[in-house]
C-alpha cells in the first residue's frame, strides 16, 4: 500500500533549474554499467533519469552498482514481462526526450519497447541502445545475436591484442563498459541538437565492438602503414611507423610504477642529464631514427632500471618534473584517494548509500565554467530500489492512489524504501 507520508510528495532530488540538461527527461531500462555511468553524466547536469528496473530485482540492483552509476535518478520498479508493466514504461517514454536500454539482443522487442513502437508514441523521441554488435535498424551486423560484456567488445575491437595478456589476477576496469558509454552520451547529444532543429528524434546504436575499434584506432594505422612499407608490423627491430621522438617509457620503482613521456630532442637531452648520462645525447645509435628503438631498448632502459629500482616512484616523478620533462607515478587506489589534483578538480565526490554511510567515489570529469563557479559541494544521496516508484506512477502519469494500490498488490511495480 502506498505510505500517506508519500502521496503528492514530489521529492525533488535536488534544485536543478540552473543546470544545462534541466528539463531534458530520461526512461531508462539499464543494467551494469554500459549504459548506466554514461546516464549518471547526463543526471549530473540536470537531466531527470528515471531508472526502470525489473520489480524482481537483479544482482546489479544492488548498492554496489548504484554507487557507480546512481547519483541524482529516480528509480521506479516494474515487472516489464507483464503487458502492464511494459504499458507503464510505454506511456513514460512518450513523456520523455530520451528512450535507453542496453537489454541483450531480442529482448526489447519481447517486452514490446522497440524504436518501431516508441517513436511512433513519440516521434521527438531519441532512443538509445547500447549493445554488442548494434541492431538491425540502424547497420544489420553478422554478430548480431552474440552475447556480449566489455571484454568481448575489448577483444573484437582488437584492444586486448594491442594491450597485451594481463597480469595473471589483474583486475579488469570496465574499459569496453566506460567506452563505449562515453559514445551513446556523445550519441545522445548529437541526436537531442538535431532534434532542435528538425523536430524529430532518431535511433542512436552503439555497438560495444565499434567503440573499442574507435579507441583502437592507432594500432590498425600502424598495421595499415607497416604494410603500406612492405613490413610486418609485429618486427620489433624497426622504428615504428608512429613512433614519437624517443618514446614512452613505464618502468618500475622501488615502491610501484612512473611514466615518462620524451617526444623532443629538448626532453632527450634533459633526461640524459637527469639519468647522468650525457654521452647519450650523441651517441649515434640513438640518434639515427632507423636504430634509435633498438638502441633504446639494449642501452639505455636497463640503466634506467637499475638507476630506479632504489627509488619511490614520486621521488622519481618529481626528479624528471623538476627538469622540465612529462612525467608521473602510476597512482594506486589508494593514491588516488589522497591525490590533491583530484581533489582540487572535485573528481572525487561524496555519496550516501541507503544505509546512511557516506563513501568517496569517482566524480563526474566534464567541467563547465558556469557550473563549476555556482556549485556548492554536495553529498549526492543514492536512491534504493524502487524507491520512487508511486512518485513517478502519480507526477509522470497522474495515477489514483487506488490504480497505483491494485498495480502494487498485482505485483506490476514495486515499491522501494526512501
Amino acid at each position: 500500500m502506498i505510505r500517506q507520508e508519500q502521496e503528492g510528495r514530489s521529492q525533488p532530488l535536488r534544485a536543478r533549474e540552473y543546470m544545462p540538461l534541466h528539463g531534458i527527461k530520461i526512461v531508462t531500462c539499464e543494467a551494469l554499467l554500459a549504459l548506466p555511468f554514461g546516464t549518471q553524466l547526463l543526471s549530473d547536469f540536470g537531466a531527470d533519469v528515471i531508472s526502470v528496473e525489473q520489480a524482481a530485482y537483479r544482482e546489479d540492483s544492488d548498492t554496489r552498482w548504484r554507487l557507480r552509476t546512481g547519483r541524482h535518478k529516480r528509480r521506479i520498479a516494474v515487472n516489464l514481462r507483464d503487458s502492464r508493466g511494459q504499458e507503464i514504461v510505454r506511456r513514460l517514454a512518450a513523456r520523455a526526450d530520451v528512450f535507453a536500454e542496453n537489454f541483450r539482443p531480442g529482448v526489447v522487442e519481447k517486452y514490446k519497447l522497440g524504436y518501431e513502437g516508441l517513436s511512433a508514441l513519440n516521434p521527438r523521441l531519441i532512443y538509445v541502445s547500447v549493445s554488442g554488435f548494434g541492431h538491425r535498424e540502424v547497420l544489420e551486423s553478422p554478430l548480431l545475436d552474440l552475447a556480449s560484456y566489455g571484454p568481448i567488445g575489448e577483444a573484437i575491437g582488437g584492444v586486448a591484442h594491442s594491450i597485451g595478456a594481463p597480469h595473471e589476477g589483474a583486475q579488469a576496469i570496465a574499459l569496453g563498459d566506460i567506452v563505449t558509454t562515453l559514445f551513446a552520451t556523445i550519441g545522445t547529444l548529437i541526436a537531442l541538437r538535431d532534434r532542435d532543429r528538425s523536430g524529430t528524434g532518431q535511433y542512436v546504436d552503439m555497438s560495444m565492438a565499434d567503440s573499442l575499434l574507435a579507441l583502437n584506432e592507432r594500432s590498425i594505422l600502424l598495421h595499415v602503414l607497416s604494410r603500406l612499407q612492405g613490413v610486418s608490423d609485429r618486427g620489433r627491430d624497426r622504428e615504428e611507423p608512429l613512433m614519437t621522438g624517443w618514446g614512452s617509457y613505464d618502468l618500475t620503482a622501488r615502491d610501484g610504477r612512473f611514466v615518462i613521456v620524451l617526444i623532443e630532442s629538448s626532453h632527450w637531452s634533459k633526461f640524459s642529464d637527469v639519468l647522468g648520462h650525457p654521452e647519450w645525447v650523441v651517441d649515434p645509435r640513438i640518434i639515427d631514427k632507423s636504430t634509435r628503438k633498438a638502441a633504446l631498448a639494449e642501452h639505455v632502459v636497463p640503466v634506467v632500471s637499475e638507476w630506479a629500482r632504489s627509488k619511490s616512484k614520486f621521488e622519481i616523478a618529481r626528479l624528471f618534473q623538476e627538469a622540465g620533462l612529462a612525467a608521473a607515478p602510476v597512482l594506486t587506489p589508494e593514491d588516488i584517494l589522497v591525490e590533491p589534483h583530484f581533489a582540487a578538480r572535485r573528481m572525487l565526490v561524496d555519496v550516501m548509500d541507503e544505509y546512511g554511510a557516506h563513501l568517496k567515489v569517482v566524480g563526474n570529469p566534464v567541467k563547465l565554467s558556469k557550473i563549476e563557479a555556482g556549485r556548492k559541494e554536495e553529498t549526492a544521496r543514492i536512491a534504493a530500489p524502487g524507491e520512487h516508484t508511486v512518485q513517478i506512477l502519480q507526477t509522470e502519469l497522474g495515477m489514483a492512489n487506488d490504480e497505483i494500490n491494485e498495480l502494487l498488490n498485482a505485483g506490476i511495480v514495486k515499491e522501494g524504501k526512501s
